[in-house]
């Protein structure tokens, strides 16, 4: 209950026992939430063919990643990073990396569907390059969160720091 209090609260520090109970509750509600309403709606728009409720699920998919999220940033991004002394800012380059790769792979499939019709193999080279832009920024994405994740995981630094005294 403790992360939900501080959910708008990016001051302070917070131990490793007190984020990863939250982290793993505020996850597994996600994805039971997320499996349920994105498998729900999208077999339903498989199976009658109804490309509006596809959009729905993906709109659908998209806001319960940001409520995750937004669950996630005052507890990871401030409170956990501050125990180890580093800026809140450092859990802000994985978020920048996947909006660019997924920016990068929708303008792609775009440009797919614009100028290659489904079963013609005859792709210009941009779209070669492009799909390689987009493998390395997922290469990038991935690194840069699993040393975010290397970073949370860590013991926090003893006694007070610039972000304030030693969680209790």
């Amino acid at each position: 209950m403790r992360g939900f209090k501080k959910l708008a609260d990016f001051k302070g520090r917070d131990r490793r026992s007190q984020f990863w109970p939250y982290t793993g509750v505020v996850c597994a509600v996600w994805f039971v939430v997320q499996g349920m309403f994105g498998n729900l709606v999208m077999f339903t728009a498989m199976a009658s063919g109804d490309e509006a409720n596809f959009v729905i699920a993906f709109i659908g998919t998209m806001v319960a990643g940001v409520l995750l999220l937004v669950c996630l940033l005052a507890a990871a991004v401030s409170r956990r990073l501050h125990d180890r002394g580093l800026s809140g800012l450092w859990a802000l380059i994985p978020v920048g990396l996947l909006v660019a790769v997924m920016s990068g792979f929708m303008l792609l499939f775009q440009l797919l569907i614009q100028d290659a019709p489904m079963g013609d193999s005859s792709t210009d080279m941009s779209f070669e390059f492009g799909m390689l832009g987009v493998m390395l920024g997922n290469l990038l994405y991935m690194a840069s969160l699993a040393t975010l994740i290397v970073f949370l995981c860590l013991k926090g630094k003893a006694g007070p720091n610039r972000y304030g005294p030693e969680p209790a």
